[in-house]
């Protein structure tokens, strides 16, 4: 599994191969003073190994010994986070690859969805649009055109998911009771998609979703260094979405797509 981890790091992931050897090594030594990484995930600790691994600032500054007991070289905040990473790393690695082998009615939803999406035209083709625009030309136009694409899901604009709470998602699909498909329309700003991210995923944290984040152009937020940021954060958020199946029979997918 350890060497089909490194080439999944190489491939999938686009680390270099000397990264994805340390990272390899860092599961090995967590393996060392813990014991097998896979019988931990299958009893259900491995929660409990990511919490022995944090080690704060708080710490640091105190002095406080280490909740894990794995030597570290040097660093011991910066030890003990290169060996929480390198094992968040492996649970996605996890997550990722039993998904290739299982084919659910959620994987069936997205690929049609996916599908829908790159078929979507907005009604008005522009290099920017505004709020107002974004409605018109896009929001109500693609709610038809899904409505059309997956007539067995219960299309809505502008869902409220809890009544106590002022936020309203773009585009709501829901499957079954404990089943929804999530599709926020943004610019390209990593702080308005993470937060919109962190906030829907809080209120269906009990549900099997797919969450959509499509984004359109805007002359205000349109920059290279933007759409570099949003890349970056896009890795961020598949991670959290993948960790986030970890201990549960929840499915938890994330799709990105730019107009």
């Amino acid at each position: 599994m350890k060497k089909e981890f490194k080439n999944w790091l190489i491939e999938d992931y686009g680390m270099q191969e000397n990264s994805a050897y340390a990272r390899t090594k860092n599961i090995s030594t967590i393996e060392k003073y813990y014991g097998d990484i896979d019988s931990i995930i299958a009893a259900g600790k491995v929660a409990t190994l990511l919490s022995d691994l944090s080690y704060s600032t708080d710490d640091e500054r105190n002095h406080r010994a280490p909740a894990h007991n794995i030597p570290i070289n040097g660093n011991i905040r910066t030890g003990s986070a290169t060996l929480k990473q390198a094992l968040r790393r492996y649970l996605e690695f996890l997550q990722t690859t039993s998904k290739t082998h299982r084919s659910t009615q959620l994987e069936d939803i997205l690929d049609t969805l996916v599908e829908a999406l790159a078929e979507f035209k907005p009604v008005k083709k522009k290099l920017s649009y505004d709020r107002s625009e974004v409605r018109d030309f896009i929001q109500q136009p693609l709610l038809k055109h899904l409505e059309k694409a997956l007539p067995n899901i219960n299309w809505e604009m502008e869902f409220k998911i809890n009544s106590d709470k002022r936020d309203s998602i773009d585009i709501f699909g829901k499957v079954d009771d404990d089943t929804c498909v999530i599709i926020e329309i943004d610019t390209e700003r990593a702080d308005q998609v993470c937060k919109k991210y962190v906030s829907r995923q809080a209120l269906t944290d009990d549900q099997n979703s797919i969450y959509v984040i499509l984004t359109y152009p805007n002359q205000n937020c349109n920059s290279k260094s933007g759409r570099k940021e949003l890349l970056k954060y896009k890795n961020y958020l598949t991670s959290l979405t993948n960790l986030s199946e970890i201990g549960t029979d929840l499915e938890k997918y994330i799709y990105f797509h730019r107009l």
